[in-house]
């Protein structure tokens, strides 16, 4: 199986949720039955040969004219998931993390996003792709119990 992680911060570059996914790439990685890769932006490091999996440090922007570098890097890669990490602070505000998990799903690819904060007026924007998941994962307690009304309803909880 082959799982790429998306997220805009990687190590160096400083969020926790960067340092998260890149853990969790080296843990998959290292289970020896999964392939991975990290799509992210062009300010983090190529991890050093002996690491389990690849870094596609290839976005420039998370905004929407990266949408084709995106996709070729996701494309290229071809993986069976796509497991988006959301929020990072690589992302700045950019709409791509908030639109492309749809065209990805549009085009057949299985999506799983990590919510990582809990969903506030600041944070409304990502409402549509919430439509686009087939799994979900969050790491804030009682995620469910705060969720508005409508994202309760969209991913069916």
């Amino acid at each position: 199986m082959r799982v790429l992680l998306v997220t805009g911060s990687y190590p160096p570059m400083p969020c926790g949720v960067g340092d998260y996914a890149a853990q969790l790439a080296t843990a998959l990685g290292r289970r020896g039955d999964i392939e991975v890769a990290v799509l992210t932006s062009t300010a983090a490091a190529v991890p050093a040969p002996d690491v389990e999996h690849r870094v596609l440090n290839v976005v420039r922007s998370w905004n929407l004219w990266e949408m084709r570098t995106a996709l070729d890097a996701i494309r290229s890669w071809d993986p069976d998931i796509v497991h988006f990490q959301i929020p990072t602070q690589g992302y700045e505000g950019g709409l791509l993390p908030s639109l492309l998990p749809i065209v990805l799903r549009l085009r057949g690819r299985r999506v799983v996003q990590t919510w990582h904060e809990y969903v506030t007026p600041r944070n409304l924007r990502d409402l549509p792709n919430a439509v686009a998941l087939h799994g979900l994962i969050v790491v804030r307690p009682d995620f469910a119990g705060k969720l508005p009304f409508l994202y309760r309803r969209l991913i069916g909880t």
